[in-house]
């Protein structure tokens, strides 16, 4: 559909499905569910939460944290659905060295700065997205909140956490480079405080039926069990002294606000 055909009504009536979607309806002419689905983004930072969602959903089958490509195997007629962190576990385009092992088996390199900048997976995003129609999701959230949480839970350094924070945002907006389907940018508050508008945006952009099984993802989360979507965990949740200024630079947080303004 040519830009000049989208009304101002048009936009208003989709804004509330994001940035990403309103591209990927303009820029397609037909709409097809994908045969992949990458979810990404950092840790503490809402991923588990989102490929749970997604994987209730009757349609996808998603794997937590394969580091191998083995999605790419499961049968049926299913999305190929995979959750990863960045950048520990993937990056946009360099793979897992055999040679970077060592560095993984004492604790004191494992959480260093230099092994967090080595990503585990075998394959790379590029590598992983060209397996077929795939649809990249990354899901943003406040780098206090994932500061302090990497920090607390995973005893980690300010300086590892907003490392991984900023290669997250970085790769986020990097998807966009990718060939295929533009990526689906979801916003972590957004999603624990109006779950069921940005479940259905990610289901419009998929051309999925939204199904009320998405909603109980947090009883079904295996890692982080709960009883329902909890609005408190938005912002900075309980990290507000956290200060990420020496370590995150305006330029990514200018990237952050951007993609933030976009999102689902």
């Amino acid at each position: 559909m040519a830009r000049s055909q989208w009304s101002g009504a048009d936009r208003c009536a989709i804004a509330p499905h994001g940035y990403r979607l309103l591209l990927f309806l303009r820029f397609s002419h037909v709409m097809t569910a994908p045969s992949h689905l990458l979810i990404l983004g950092v840790s503490r930072g809402g991923t588990t939460l989102l490929a749970t969602a997604l994987g209730a959903h009757p349609r996808i089958a998603c794997l937590d944290e394969d580091l191998t490509g083995a999605f790419n195997r499961v049968v049926g007629d299913k999305i190929r659905g995979l959750k990863l962190c960045v950048p520990n576990h993937v990056e946009l385009h360099r793979r897992w060295t055999p040679w970077c092992a060592p560095g993984l088996w004492f604790g004191a390199t494992r959480k260093s700065l230099t092994m967090n900048k080595v990503p585990k997976s075998r394959l790379s995003i590029a590598d992983l997205a060209g397996f077929g129609d795939t649809q990249c999701v990354a899901v943003l959230r406040d780098p206090r909140a994932v500061v302090g949480a990497i920090g607390r839970r995973e005893n980690r350094s300010s300086r590892v956490a907003a490392y991984r924070w900023h290669r997250s945002v970085d790769v986020a907006d990097g998807l966009s480079s990718l060939p295929g389907r533009p990526p689906l940018i979801v916003d972590f508050d957004r999603l624990v405080q109006n779950p069921e508008t940005v479940l259905r945006g990610l289901c419009s952009g998929m051309d999925l039926e939204f199904t009320d099984a998405l909603l109980n993802a947090p009883s079904l989360n295996r890692r982080y069990p709960g009883s329902g979507f909890d609005a408190s965990r938005a912002g900075a949740a309980g990290s507000e002294d956290v200060d990420v200024s020496e370590w995150l630079s305006e330029t990514t947080l200018s990237t952050y606000r951007r993609l933030k303004a976009q999102s689902l």
